[in-house]
């Protein structure tokens, strides 16, 4: 229907030796039906892969492999959507606990693709060279990030003027248009990590690859991916990669123990290989782009909101999406609420947006969460964190009242937009 459309809009362009005008055309019903039909089976096969991988069933890799992109491709993606997350890690305390007690003696880092992509895309790389004594990759790593920058370079990673998605919505069907594919800023970002690969990084061969399938069901990880594992363990070396799934595949077959993205900013915080901004903005920077599970603080917060003049921004409101359920637990999101809230509060330029702030607290709260439920545990703890500022309580409390009886008040002006992730056909 949207290529019908087009085609009428720029008939006479298109067309210009055409007797009868576009009022010749007709559309094949057939034709139609057909196509939605396939649009159909491609979202309902794009949704069974996507769900597994939420399900923490298959890696990165497989994701990427199973649905015809790269994983540089799927990074990307996972990165622009709202219903699916990167899932880098559980958020789990002991999790967390042991990937810190790694990092307190760790000396030699592997990079793997997606560790790689995310320091490189939080600009944090001359850090990491600062922090330890040596960093391996294995040499299927340049291979891999070239075989992108080749198709960047020929221009078919860039989208064309009209591109978009097609999928079913209910009972309808959707045209979402897609923006501008940056094809110039990729193709420096790729070169900035080949040119970090081969300068900073010690490359090494795996030859142990070969014993292995690399594709298919009986090799999900991938090349690169197991190439990064068996070389961690050759060297001895801590795994960093985002991919939850492909850590736990490592630990469980090789004994490779690995690491995330938070994880190592705040270890690079502890050796101040970065400094407290940068690490404060590193958090914000992951909880935006769709990382499971990101712990953050009111000071991540605080810090966000004074870097934006204290406005409530719609960057601001997706960093909160960080504080939603399931992933994040309620006692969690309403300490880190409540804790933001009371420096908000007790600052004297937050007044004109306080309520602002508060207004967007309460929508992330109540996310996958009882409404009454949160708000109430969120009014207890703001009374005792305001015992001394009963003026400041009282507005505070008067606000959480509002929500509780008006529970969807102000929920559209506060909402983050929602768009849905590429399920139909291109």
């Amino acid at each position: 229907m949207f290529a019908f459309q087009e085609s009428l809009t720029n008939f006479s362009t298109w067309f210009p030796d055409i007797e009868g005008g576009p009022e010749k055309m007709t559309a094949d019903r057939a034709g139609i039906d057909k196509m939605l039909q396939m649009i159909d089976q491609r979202q309902a096969q794009g949704e069974k892969i996507l769900e597994l991988y939420r399900n923490k069933h298959i890696t990165l890799g497989m994701l990427a492999q199973l649905s015809g992109h790269s994983v540089i491709q799927t990074w990307a993606g996972l990165q622009g959507g709202d219903e699916f997350r990167i899932v880098a890690s559980t958020g789990d305390t002991q999790e967390v606990q042991f990937e810190t007690a790694l990092l307190l003696t760790a000396e030699i880092l592997l990079l793997e693709l997606t560790g790689l992509l995310t320091v490189a895309s939080l600009e944090l790389l001359p850090a990491l060279k600062k922090r330890f004594r040596q960093i391996v990759a294995p040499q299927f790593l340049v291979d891999e990030i070239n075989d992108e920058l080749t198709l960047e370079r020929a221009g078919l990673r860039a989208r064309s003027r009209r591109a978009g998605v097609l999928y079913r919505q209910d009972e309808r069907y959707v045209f979402q248009e897609e923006n501008n594919f940056q094809t110039e800023e990729r193709t420096r970002f790729l070169e900035s990590l080949l040119d970090f690969l081969r300068g900073e990084v010690t490359l090494l061969p795996t030859p142990g690859i070969l014993d292995f399938p690399q594709h298919g069901a009986a090799g999900p990880l991938g090349r690169a991916a197991l190439a990064a594992v068996l070389l961690a363990k050759d060297c001895g070396a801590l795994l960093y990669s985002d991919d939850f799934v492909l850590r736990a595949v490592a630990r469980n077959t090789w004994g490779v123990a690995g690491v995330w993205s938070q994880s190592l900013i705040r270890d690079l915080l502890r050796t101040k290989a970065i400094s407290d901004d940068q690490y404060h903005q590193s958090v914000i920077r992951l909880a935006q782009r769709n990382y499971q599970f990101v712990s953050t603080t009111d000071q991540d917060y605080i810090w966000a909101l004074r870097q934006d003049g204290m406005k409530v921004t719609s960057a601001f409101l997706r960093a909160l999406r960080a504080l939603e359920g399931p992933d994040c637990t309620e006692d969690s999101a309403i300490f880190a609420v409540g804790s933001l809230l009371r420096d908000v509060w007790l600052e004297a330029e937050t007044r004109a947006t306080r309520q602002l702030v508060l207004d967007a607290c309460v929508s992330a709260l109540k996310h996958g969460r009882h409404p009454f439920v949160v708000l109430s545990k969120l009014e207890a703890r703001m009374q005792r964190l305001l015992i001394m500022h009963p003026e400041a309580f009282s507005e505070v409390a008067r606000s959480i009242s509002l929500w509780k009886h008006e529970a969807d008040l102000m929920e559209e002006r506060f909402a983050v937009k929602r768009a849905r992730p590429p399920k139909g056909q291109r």
